[in-house]
């Protein structure tokens, strides 16, 4: 049903064929993505439809790598073509989709991105994110919780807005849920316009629910959870790459609602974790006292090897001894005191291999042995091998 709508070639070489060019069905929409081309006299990309019943005609002319179609009729098959074009007025051989069918029921456009329902102390800041096809109107969309003891929903939130474009075609938004029960196990229900549960999870095990738009469905325990020990300002929530929920893995980390997680990328490659940690806040030291400096680290997984580099001024670097705490309490001693050093100023690198998870707080205490004389902790930081 295609046809060749290019008459003629003008000089010049043509643009590279789009590559990665995809679409993703949602309820009356269609959403398109593709890699940039890397050409320097690129000047955007036509892209065509074609239907079961229309033949290929173009759509639109963009410079973006996504576009949400949104002029399409539920249970009609479509596919698309790209096609790049350059300032010379060449266009590339085209790109293509499978056929594409949108449907009133989204089943994987949009899912439950991050849970926060317990912590240290009294809870706060509980809620729930989604995330999904830019452009989902979510007006008529629930969250339902349900207890694990007895099956039961006992709240409801009604979601509204639209999933904005946060990045390749994707958006989140997020709902505060207070009082998320904490016993496990517990589910949490998403449940579209239409009455249809288009996701149920659970926490600290799996239940089958006995009421609401749930009742017999058994919820997929997301196999991580929170407890009264969780740090304040952490949530559970996925991270990897992709374009469904299937393709991310759950995580504690960082709380993040309404932004995309640390460690998440929809559609492209993960990104890569930041491994440089420093804190340039200045200490002044004490004579013959002590003072401490923290960092939050960010990155996931075992340490491993870390450098340390510390820049202190003082006036008799001899008097200065360094160690190195990690998150999970070991303490690495990096300088020792040292009355014969008289030279000034500690400006070093020291380098510590460590088992204790990357992820949390990590201190310098700085200790000035002797009387005298005085300094300030300038800067410190944490290179991690990636």
């Amino acid at each position: 049903m295609f046809e060749n709508q290019c008459t003629g070639t003008p000089t010049g070489q043509l643009p590279a064929t789009p590559s990665g060019f995809s679409g993703v069905s949602g309820d009356g929409s269609i959403r398109l993505t593709w890699q940039a081309n890397t050409e320097s006299n690129l000047t955007g990309y036509r892209i065509t439809r074609q239907s079961d019943t229309s033949a290929e005609a173009t759509l639109a002319t963009v410079t973006t790598t996504s576009y949400i179609d949104n002029s399409v009729s539920n249970g009609v098959r479509y596919q698309y073509r790209l096609y790049a074009q350059n300032n010379l007025g060449n266009q590339s051989t085209a790109a293509s989709t499978s056929w594409l069918t949108p449907a009133t029921s989204v089943t994987d456009g949009i899912w439950i991105n991050e849970l926060h329902y317990d912590n240290d102390g009294t809870d706060v800041n509980e809620g729930v994110e989604v995330a999904g096809n830019a452009g989902l109107n979510l007006n008529g969309w629930q969250l339902i919780a349900y207890n694990g003891n007895g099956g039961a929903a006992y709240k409801t939130v009604a979601l509204s807005g639209t999933l904005s474009n946060q990045s390749n075609g994707f958006g989140t938004a997020s709902f505060a849920i207070s009082g998320l029960q904490n016993g496990g196990p517990d589910g949490i229900a998403l449940v579209n316009a239409a009455n249809q549960v288009v996701q149920f999870i659970s926490y600290e095990g799996s239940f089958t629910a006995t009421d609401g738009p749930a009742k017999g469905v058994t919820s997929q325990d997301i196999g991580l959870s929170e407890s009264t020990t969780s740090p304040v300002g952490k949530s559970l929530q996925l991270k990897g790459s992709g374009t469904n929920s299937s393709a991310f893995t759950w995580a504690l980390q960082d709380a993040s609602f309404g932004q995309i997680n640390p460690g998440q990328s929809f559609g492209g490659s993960t990104p890569q974790e930041p491994s440089l940690f420093t804190n340039s806040n200045q200490i002044a030291m004490p004579d013959n006292g002590n003072v401490d400096s923290t960092l939050n680290v960010s990155k996931t997984g075992v340490s491993g090897n870390v450098m340390v580099s510390v820049n202190i001024t003082h006036s008799y670097r001899g008097d200065i001894a360094l160690t190195l705490v990690a998150p999970d309490g070991s303490q690495y001693s990096l300088k020792e005191k040292n009355g014969n050093d008289g030279v000034a100023n500690v400006v070093e690198q020291f380098s510590v291999n460590s088992t204790s998870n990357s992820q949390g707080t990590w201190t310098l205490k700085v200790s000035d042995n002797y009387k005298q004389d005085t300094g300030t902790l300038n800067s410190w930081s944490l290179q991690f091998s990636q």
